[in-house]
């Protein structure tokens, strides 16, 4: 799991073991951090069949879910490592995914929990549901 994935794959895809491997990602390959969020959050297993509207709307409001318990400072310093203009440490990375789970809870959206989005996406989630089978 490629580091910078960390709240994604916690939130989005959930299962994944924590440790110094999960904090690894290409520098400079996106424009921010919510591209790196957007962007894992597409490649969420779902049924066979989900429409690509319903999987990108899905990568775009967990993100947008995800951002939001995410203090302003620490955004910043997010977008600035996903476009490879900044190192963060295992730790610092760590704190902050810390914060947010606290924050929306450490239970992955892909296990329940999707009334969590209703701010975001409210119209959605009976197709999230669906797709996650849920």
């Amino acid at each position: 799991m490629p580091r910078g994935w960390w709240l994604c794959a916690l939130v989005l895809a959930g299962c994944a073991p924590r440790g110094p491997e999960l904090y690894s990602m290409p520098a400079g390959r996106y424009e921010n951090y919510r591209a790196v969020l957007v962007e894992k959050g597409r490649a969420t297993q779902m049924a066979s069949g989900t429409p690509d509207a319903v999987r990108n709307r899905f990568a775009e409001c967990g993100a947008d879910f995800i951002l939001s318990g995410i203090a302003p400072l620490d955004r910043i310093l997010l977008d600035r490592y996903a476009r490879g203009e900044l190192a963060m440490s295992g730790a610092e990375l760590q704190r902050i995914d810390y914060v947010e789970s606290v924050l929306h809870g450490a239970e992955p959206l892909t296990r329940g929990g999707l009334e969590r989005l209703q701010p975001w996406c409210p119209n959605d989630i009976p197709a999230f549901k669906q797709a996650l089978g849920q």
